[in-house]
Order: structure tokens, then C-alpha cells, then sequence
């Protein structure tokens, strides 16, 4: 999160000059900053899902993903 946000603040006049507003980019600093906090503090977390319709027959492997 950190680095997308780094990201967004250095292209900020960029976005700006494709004619977002300033409350935009605040938005999103600010969503950012609370998602860093939360996630720093342990307060948000995140899953990660793997949906299918009942008739579903193939195999899901989470293998592939990293074991926290």
C-alpha cells in the first residue's frame, strides 16, 4: 500500500491534468492513509476467495499462494 501510494502522490499533477478534482486525489490519499493504519494495526485484514456456481467439477488449488 505504501508504494501504491508513493505511486498516486507522484503522479498527482498528472491526474490532476486529466481533469480529476483536488477532493479526488484527497479521496484517495486519504483512503491510502487509513488502509495503511488499519492494516499496520492489525484493525482491517483481508481473505482471499475462490467462488463457484454449484456445478462446478474442476479442482482449486490455493498451492500457489504464499503460506502467511
Amino acid at each position: 500500500l505504501r508504494l501504491w501510494h508513493d505511486r498516486f502522490n507522484a503522479q498527482r499533477g498528472a491526474i490532476l491534468a486529466l481533469g480529476y478534482p483536488e477532493q479526488f486525489v484527497r479521496l484517495w490519499q486519504y483512503y491510502f492513509s487509513y488502509c495503511e493504519a488499519g492494516f499496520s494495526e492489525r484493525y482491517l485484514s483481508d481473505v482471499q476467495m475462490v467462488l463457484a456456481r454449484p456445478q462446478w467439477r474442476g479442482s482449486v488449488s490455493c498451492e500457489a499462494l504464499p503460506q502467511w
